[in-house]
């Protein structure tokens, strides 16, 4: 069986299969909310397209969207799920079958050095992985961590955060060949040759998702104990991404932020589409073209090194011909009943402090967000803004 091969295989046949309730060539999207199908299949040239968010591809671009798989897992599906051959993964799977538990350095370069691209490696190949790691996580306890810090448990849940022991986490250890698990990011050898997690002093574990909301790029790992001496802990040799790139498949205004936990606070905070980076030094200059097409909100924290990120990010766009502007605490402070006078240093600080019953009693939720800057008149069944947008 070729590739090609594999791509002729019933796409309504698959969709089904991935547990899709397909009605005639038509159903319900399963990469983003819907009530009326948007997500259509092609029975004649073998492909699906979601006239909703986009999605599109064969029946392999199916199934790795569907289950957050790698092409070469995915592939793997398909031949488990057929009854199919294909030769060329079945040597690709040979090959890369190595010795389980103990492992030597040597071994180690060996394998990761011709996965490597620029350094690193793209995590999307390990995303089934990351996603069982988080299945053996705790969601409750994470939800009651975050609730501390002033983020509600819809948020946790819908952005798919857990916590995860390290003695759970050596249960992958006893599922997966020591190469893979080396190569993933989430394991590392000692110096007795045994496989040990990494992020066991950062038990809290954040994902990082493509687009599609589906694909676990990579992980991070945040410190909720005070056993380490850093806070975040992101996978070494995985490339890093930027935290929420969902937000870039809408269009209009993007809240630039310090990091995954600013971004669920944005969140709490009604700031629609907030994209956050690990750290201001892991700004790349290829996020400048990639965020250039938006209205662009700098909501870094409120110290040295935020107003340093604020003001190089200013100066590139602005050489590139476009203006950034910087979120207005006070305002936002004001939205939600915090006197302007206390201090904070970042949107976890405000969401924290935050008076959500005052916000309620202020007007519309996300006016800030949404409409920026605008003047608008209280009337006795709603708000009316000057641009003509009502909120009921």
């Amino acid at each position: 069986m070729s590739i090609e091969d594999v791509k002729r295989v019933s796409i309504i046949d698959v969709a089904q299969r991935l547990g899709i309730e397909v009605h005639g060539d038509k159903a319900l999207c399963f990469a983003h909310e819907e009530r009326t199908p948007s997500l259509s299949f092609n029975t004649r040239d073998n492909y699906f397209k979601c006239f909703g968010c986009g999605i599109k591809g064969t029946v392999i671009d199916l199934v790795m969207a569907k289950l957050g798989l790698s092409f070469q897992e995915a592939v793997r599906w398909m031949e488990s799920e057929y009854g199919l051959y294909n030769q060329q993964f079945q040597d690709d799977r040979r090959a890369n079958v190595q010795s389980h538990g103990k492992t030597d350095k040597t071994q180690q370069r060996a394998f990761l050095e011709p996965l490597r691209a620029n350094g690193k490696q793209d995590g999307r190949e390990f995303s089934a992985l990351y996603r069982e790691l988080l299945n053996l996580g705790d969601t409750e306890e994470a939800t009651a961590y975050l609730a501390g810090r002033g983020i509600g448990e819809d948020i946790t849940r819908a952005y798919g955060i857990r916590t995860v022991h390290p003695h759970t986490a050596q249960l992958l250890a006893q599922r997966h060949d020591a190469d893979t698990l080396l190569a993933s990011g989430l394991f590392k050898t000692g110096k007795d040759g045994r496989l040990y997690y990494t992020l066991t002093r950062h038990r809290l574990v954040i994902p990082y998702l493509d687009r599609d909301g589906q694909t676990v790029l990579t992980l991070q790992g945040r410190d909720i104990d005070g056993a380490s001496n850093h806070k975040y802990q992101m996978l070494v040799g995985i490339e890093t991404v930027p935290y929420n790139l969902r937000a870039l498949e809408k269009s209009g205004t993007l809240y630039l932020c310090e990091g995954a936990i600013d971004v669920l606070s944005a969140l709490q905070l009604g700031l629609d589409s907030p994209v956050g980076f690990a750290g201001v030094n892991n700004f790349k200059d290829e996020y400048y073209g990639m965020l250039e097409p938006y209205r662009l909100i700098v909501a870094s924290d409120a110290d040295g090194a935020g107003k340093g990120f604020h003001r190089n990010v200013y100066k590139r766009f602005l050489k590139m011909g476009k203006k950034v502007e910087a979120l207005k605490w006070s305002k936002l402070k004001a939205d939600y009943g915090i006197p302007d006078d206390t201090q904070v240093k970042d949107l976890n600080d405000i969401a924290r402090l935050a008076d959500y019953d005052h916000k309620k009693g202020t007007g519309p939720k996300r006016v800030y967000s949404r409409l920026l800057g605008e003047t608008c008149t209280v009337l006795e069944d709603g708000v009316l803004f000057d641009s003509g947008i009502r909120y009921d």
